[in-house]
């Protein structure tokens, strides 16, 4: 039933991870655009970033959706250039707020699935069950270790 939705969860995920981007650079984002769309990018693909290379696949072999680039790129635009004191409201509307991070954690258990997975079919020894588990462990610790410590706008 969440692949039927993935279109809109990937609306809230991009959402939420764009505004941490965008809070975390400040004027920035106005200032030098192409480091603001570089990190929005990173701040969007980390977890499959990681995925691959724990796994040994292409590390950029998330970026070749174009569907979900196009939308990055348009809500980025939406965001730091066209409307950027519409999304700020947007997003301090704590409804709307709740609606995008319930969206956000359900992508995320489809993504933790996805993960274990993926592992699964690359490492489909005896012990694969024990590598995915792992692989899906640090996954979810180092892309949180990153977007706490480089993305995270609350520790600026």
């Amino acid at each position: 039933m969440i692949n039927d939705y993935g279109f809109y969860l990937d609306i809230c995920h991009f959402s939420i991870a764009l505004m941490g981007a965008k809070k975390k650079l400040g004027s920035t984002a106005r200032e030098k655009p192409l480091i603001s769309a570089g990190v929005s990018i990173f701040a969007c693909f980390l977890s499959g970033f990681t995925l691959n290379f724990l796994c040994g696949l292409p590390i950029l072999g998330s970026l070749q959706a174009t569907t979900t680039l196009y939308l990055i790129a348009v809500l980025w635009m939406l965001m730091n250039f066209i409307i950027p004191d519409i999304f700020d409201k947007i997003y301090n509307f704590p409804p709307v707020l709740i609606l995008l991070v319930a969206g956000k954690e359900l992508l995320r258990n489809k993504k933790i699935y996805g993960s274990i997975d993926k592992a699964l079919k690359i490492y489909p020894e005896r012990n694969g069950s024990i590598l995915a588990f792992y692989i899906f462990t640090r996954v979810d610790q180092i892309m949180s270790l990153i977007k706490v410590s480089i993305l995270s706008p609350s520790l600026v």
